[in-house]
């Protein structure tokens, strides 16, 4: 009940971050919308975009987040995947700004990329945290 509880709360941070502005490019005014990012992120990854290689964190947090609840041991290891992935984003310089391909610079890191890579690095935090506490009772025995 308490994992569930736990995962609940990481998901809730997780989509809050859909609702702030995730990162800014040079050319444009306006910051990336990430919901549209979170639903067509993927895309980029056929494009041969390094910063679109960050998109596969969304499916490690949720399998990541599975793995949790069903008491699996590579649920930390999916996790830091995760983790590793999204913060890679930090490394982009540029990033596909708009449906023709354009490539914008991007200028700096906003409340919902912050937001997004918080969640998966509680998530990854409480897996860890959760595996010691299990395997600590387990010595104690």
């Amino acid at each position: 009940m308490i994992k569930r509880i736990l995962v609940a709360i990481v998901f809730c941070i997780f989509f809050a971050s859909f609702f702030l502005p995730a990162y800014a490019v040079a050319e444009s005014a306006e910051a990336a919308e990430p919901i549209a990012i979170f639903l067509s992120g993927w895309l980029g990854l056929f494009s041969g975009s390094t910063a679109c290689v960050a998109w596969l964190a969304n499916p490690l947090f949720f399998v990541a987040a599975i793995l949790f609840l069903r008491n699996r041991r590579r649920a930390t290891v999916v996790g830091l995947l995760a983790f590793l992935f999204a913060a890679s984003f930090l490394f982009a310089r540029s990033i596909i700004n708009d449906e023709a391909g354009h490539y914008a610079k991007i200028t700096g890191y906003k409340a919902g990329y912050w937001l997004w890579l918080g969640s998966i690095g509680i998530l990854l935090c409480t897996i860890a945290i959760w595996s010691a506490i299990k395997s600590t009772k387990k010595s104690d025995r």
